[in-house]
């Protein structure tokens, strides 16, 4: 009797109202408690991801300094020793670059450095090309016949060996210097290439070519998460050697034909740097590079006289614990 009192009691028309406003009242208070929370996260993601960005923005002035600096040192290293006279010497005694060029390369290596003006340029590019920042030095004729070089007796010496791009070549000759990112057709090994021109008044004899190998380049670039992308869109420096010759969704690269990318990559198929944003709804200003777990901000700055962009990536791992928090905030709510 007792419980259908109860029941008679529920069913009447104002308990009936009354659980409908206690309803209303915590659905009410849930969408406000879920608005606050969100309003909190939000305010507080805004902070961090200000302070990430200062850092990165510090940090990226910083790279692009330092690589600034190094380009222009290995630079001034390509001028300085095409500015010597005994490698003026040695070029001009190795003769016109044209009467070369159909000599096999084997017997040009034995044969070349026996002439006394270039064993002296191969000396002097052996016992100072490491000082000088360098992996590898070598001289160019005016054909792009190497005719001497830092790796001079060494079974897989470049000696000997047409090494030049025609468009690096001729960019080196009329604009006094030029810089290039390839991979060495004779080493394998990828780098970053400086030329400075030998003229003996204004006669073109050749050139200079210094190149520093890929794992050394990293130092310049001196950052956690940096790295630098070619005028290309394809990323010829990082601390992290995953991102090597990874490619920008989009990037020039794509726009050349297969055999034009595999005479300055040595690959057809690059792989693609994805970038995209970590989570559009909850943290629009982050980025997930890869598949790095960790939420980045990505800060970029253009060396236009370089054609040359730096990247730095910088983790925001208190983002993963907010979410955590805000979800528990959420419910103790």
């Amino acid at each position: 009797e007792a419980n259908g009192d109860v029941r008679a009691v529920l069913r009447t028309p104002w308990v009936r109202r009354w659980s409908l406003v206690v309803v209303l009242l915590m659905l009410a208070w849930t969408a406000v408690a879920w608005q606050l929370n969100t309003r909190h996260y939000r305010k507080r993601l805004e902070d961090i991801v200000q302070t990430s960005t200062s850092q990165a923005l510090a940090s990226e002035v910083l790279v692009e300094d330092g690589l600034r600096q190094g380009l222009a040192q290995l630079d001034g290293v390509a001028h300085m020793l095409a500015r010597l006279p005994v490698v003026r010497r040695g070029v001009a005694a190795a003769g016109p670059g044209r009467a070369l060029v159909d000599i096999p390369v084997p017997q040009l290596r034995s044969a070349l450095p026996k002439r006394p003006d270039l064993a002296a340029v191969n000396e002097l590019l052996a016992s100072s090309y490491q000082d000088l920042g360098a992996d590898l030095a070598y001289v160019l004729d005016d054909a792009g016949n190497c005719v001497a070089s830092s790796d001079a007796g060494t079974a897989d010496s470049v000696i000997g060996q047409h090494l030049t791009d025609p468009s690096f070549f001729r960019q080196t000759r009329l604009e006094h210097g030029a810089r290039l990112f390839a991979v060495g057709k004779a080493t394998g090994i990828p780098g970053m290439y400086f030329s400075a021109p030998i003229f003996d008044g204004d006669r073109f004899l050749g050139a200079v070519v210094v190149k520093r190998n890929t794992p050394s380049l990293a130092s310049m670039v001196g950052h956690e998460g940096a790295f630098v992308v070619d005028s290309l869109g394809v990323v010829i420096m990082s601390q992290d050697p995953r991102l090597l010759l990874e490619a920008l969704d989009g990037a020039k690269v794509f726009q050349l034909t297969a055999q034009e990318r595999v005479a300055r990559y040595r690959s057809d198929a690059l792989p693609i740097l994805h970038i995209h944003p970590w989570d559009p709804v909850d943290a629009p200003q982050l980025r997930r590079i890869d598949e790095e777990a960790v939420p980045q901000v990505l800060v970029r700055r253009h060396m236009e006289r370089e054609k040359l962009d730096v990247y730095v990536a910088q983790r925001v791992r208190e983002v993963e614990v907010m979410l955590r928090e805000r979800d528990f905030n959420f419910a103790m709510l």
